[in-house]
C-alpha cells in the first residue's frame, strides 16, 4: 500500500505500508502487529482463518501424544523422594515458600481427578497471582517488534521507548492514568468505556472494557497532549487459554489505541 501522508524526514516520499497475512485458526483477523522497519515504511501483520483453509498457508500442527500416568494401588500420587525434597527447600526459598502447598495425605487427588487437580489447580494460581500484580501495576505488559516497543503498567502509563546500546534508553509517555480525566471521558456521546455482547442465554455480558490515559508527552506535529485509549477485549482461546495479545495502534496522529486480548 502506498500513496500515504508525506514523510517529514524524507521529503518527496509518501508513506508506505507492506501487509502481511498469516494463518491464524483462532483469529478473527487480528492484527498481531505494526512495525516501522525503516522511515516511513510500514510492515503490518495480520492473523487471519480464512489464509488457514489454502494448504500452502496453513501451519503443520505437530501430532502431541499424551501420557497419562496412574499410580499402582496404594501407592502414591507424588514420589516420596520429591515429597521430601520439596519439604526441605521450602522454608528456605522465599519463592518456592510462596507458591508451595504442603502435601497432606488427605489431599492426595483420586485417581479420577489426578490430571484436573495437577493441571487446573497450579494454573489458577498462576493466573491469581498474575492478575494481582497486573491489577496493582507492578506486573507491566510489554510488546511491539519495530523500533519503538511500548509499556503497558495498569493505572499507571502508557509508554513507548527504544533502547540504544551507547544512547540508552528514550522513552515517550502516551498516556497516564487519572481517575477524574477518565470519568470526564466516559461522559462524552462517542465514549464507550464497556462493550456488550449477548450470551447463549441471552443476556448482555461486558466482552471489553476501554480506559483513558491521558497527559502524555507534547505532540509537536498537533500542540496537544498524547493520549491513549485502551482496550481490554475478552478472548476465549482453547488450545492458549493464558495468552495475551497486545498491540498498539495510531490512527490519528498523537492519539493511540492499546489493545489487549485475553481470556
Amino acid at each position: 500500500m502506498d500513496g500515504g501522508t508525506p514523510c517529514d524526514l524524507r521529503p518527496g516520499v509518501n508513506r508506505q505500508t507492506t501487509v502481511f497475512y498469516i494463518c491464524g485458526p483462532e483469529s478473527a483477523n487480528d492484527i498481531l502487529s505494526v512495525s516501522e522497519t525503516s522511515s516511513c515504511e510500514y510492515e503490518v501483520v495480520v492473523l487471519s482463518p480464512e489464509m488457514c483453509t489454502n494448504p500452502l498457508y496453513n501451519v503443520e500442527r505437530k501430532h502431541v501424544h499424551e501420557i497419562q500416568c496412574i499410580a499402582f494401588t496404594d501407592s502414591p500420587t507424588k514420589p516420596v523422594a520429591l515429597k521430601h525434597q520439596l519439604e526441605e527447600q521450602a522454608p528456605d526459598n522465599t519463592h518456592a515458600r510462596k507458591n508451595y502447598i504442603p502435601f497432606e495425605q488427605d489431599d492426595e487427588p483420586k485417581k479420577d481427578d489426578m490430571r484436573r487437580v495437577t493441571v487446573n489447580k497450579i494454573s489458577t494460581l498462576v493466573d491469581q497471582s498474575l492478575l494481582k500484580d497486573f491489577l496493582s501495576g507492578s506486573y507491566c505488559l510489554r510488546g511491539g517488534t519495530g523500533w519503538w516497543r511500548f509499556e503497558f503498567c495498569y493505572g499507571k502509563h502508557v509508554v513507548q521507548y527504544h533502547d540504544d546500546a551507547k544512547l540508552g534508553r528514550t522513552t515517550i509517555t502516551v498516556g497516564k492514568w487519572d481517575a477524574s480525566k477518565h470519568k470526564i471521558w466516559t461522559q462524552q456521546k462517542t465514549s464507550k468505556p464497556r462493550i456488550y455482547v449477548k450470551n447463549e442465554e441471552g443476556d448482555n455480558k461486558v466482552s471489553m472494557v476501554q480506559h483513558f490515559y491521558g497527559d502524555g508527552d507534547m505532540c509537536e506535529e498537533t500542540k496537544t497532549l498524547r493520549q491513549v485509549v485502551v482496550r481490554m477485549k475478552c478472548k476465549k482461546s482453547v488450545n492458549n487459554p493464558h495468552s495475551v495479545s497486545i498491540y498498539l495502534l495510531e490512527p490519528s496522529k498523537c492519539s493511540y489505541i492499546l489493545g489487549i486480548e485475553s481470556a
